[in-house]
């Protein structure tokens, strides 16, 4: 299932729910796959690990309703969302994946899963904030915030974790000085920001 909404940057509506009613499987993330992936091929790759529910694969879309490297894997039993972990930092067609599990119980259009927003940066040098932000829990992406015309860092960047309860940790930033300036974070809401660098 690939999502349909493109109100935000990166968009995690769609047909696809982990709501407490829905038995009792285990649902995983997977950050950093290729745009290409097809549902098909998760299914096969984690099938030594156990069975996946029937529709239990999404693929969210970015604002621009294109794929955006991300997915959730539903499993039948979440004894099975636990040993898929044993995967994390496997090669995948090319790409180093990302894996954690997913605590949401439904997918929110208010907030951007695992995502805050930082204001006020002094630097645009991502390893220092990488390394800053880094004691929060692992870093999937930085995205740097520019004006249009890119001429200018709008000392705004979106940081997503690859574990939800890492925004929790970086929320404790807020009002720490870096690099000589006080640090406004707040988790990033899914409201529209574009001329945003590569991660």
């Amino acid at each position: 299932v690939r999502g349909n909404n493109a109100s935000d940057d990166t968009s995690y509506s769609g047909s696809y729910s982990d709501s407490s009613d829905d038995d009792e499987g285990g649902t995983i993330i997977i950050k950093n796959l290729p745009f290409t992936v097809k549902p098909e091929e998760l299914i096969q790759f984690f099938k030594s690990i156990g069975p996946v529910k029937s529709n239990g694969v999404y693929l969210p879309n970015d604002s621009q309703n294109k794929p955006c490297g991300t997915a959730y894997v539903k499993f039948k039993d979440k004894s099975h969302a636990d040993a898929a972990l044993s995967k994390r930092g496997q090669m995948f067609q090319g790409r180093k994946l990302f894996i954690g599990i997913s605590n949401k119980k439904k997918t929110s259009r208010e907030y951007m899963h695992g995502t805050i927003l930082v204001r006020n940066l002094s630097t645009s040098d991502k390893t220092k904030i990488r390394v800053f932000f880094g004691t929060a829990g692992t870093i999937v992406s930085i995205r740097l915030i520019y004006d249009k015309q890119r001429s200018y860092f709008k000392r705004c960047a979106f940081i997503e974790y690859l574990e939800d309860e890492s925004v929790e940790r970086a929320l404790d930033f807020d009002g720490q000085e870096f690099e000589g300036d006080k640090l406004r974070v707040d988790p990033a809401r899914t409201v529209s920001y574009t001329h945003l660098t590569l991660p």
